[in-house]
C-alpha cells in the first residue's frame, strides 16, 4: 500500500492511495478553489505535523465521528459552497492516517466513515505484513501545477 506523508512534526500525517498515482486526500484539494486548497495543505503539512489534539478539538477543527470507534475528521468550516472534510484515524507513535475527504454541505455521510474504517482496516494489514511504500508529497505531485504526477 503506498502513502503520501504530507508533514512531520510532533505528529507524522499520511494519506492513503488507492493506486500508485492516486491519493484521494490530494485529489480533493485539487478540486477546491485555491484559497480553501491552500488552506487545507498548510493545515496538513504545517498545522496538524506541528500541534497537539486538545488544539484541534479546542478550536473545532477536528473530533470524532459518531457511529465509529475510531475515525475522526479534519474540518474546514466555509461561509457558502461546501465544507472540505478529511477523515482520518490514530496510528501509534503520534501517527495520523487521513483515508480521503470530501466537500460536501450537511452531515457526514454513514458511507464515508464506513470507508475510513475499511481504508483504516487495509492500512492496518499492510502495516502488519510491512507492505507500507511511504512517498513525500513533494514527490508525489508535480512540484510546477501541484498536481498529480
Amino acid at each position: 500500500m503506498q502513502i503520501v506523508e504530507f508533514g512531520t512534526g510532533n505528529w507524522t500525517v499520511y494519506a492513503v492511495c488507492s493506486e500508485p498515482s492516486t491519493c484521494a486526500v490530494i485529489e480533493l484539494i485539487g478540486e477546491l478553489d485555491a484559497k480553501r486548497a491552500s488552506a487545507v495543505l498548510a493545515d496538513l503539512q504545517r498545522y496538524v505535523p506541528s500541534s497537539m489534539p486538545h488544539d484541534w478539538v479546542k478550536g473545532d477543527f477536528s473530533w470524532k465521528l459518531r457511529g465509529s470507534e475510531s475515525i475522526l475528521e479534519f474540518r474546514w468550516s466555509t461561509k457558502g459552497g461546501g465544507t472540505p472534510r478529511v477523515y482520518w484515524f490514530f496510528d501509534a507513535n503520534r501517527i495520523i492516517v487521513c483515508s480521503h475527504g470530501v466537500n460536501k454541505k450537511g452531515k457526514t455521510d454513514e458511507a464515508d466513515i464506513r470507508f475510513a474504517e475499511r481504508t483504516r482496516n487495509d492500512y492496518l494489514e499492510a502495516k502488519k505484513f510491512g507492505q507500507l511504500n511511504i512517498v513525500k508529497y513533494k514527490d508525489f505531485v508535480d512540484p510546477k501545477d501541484g498536481e498529480l504526477k
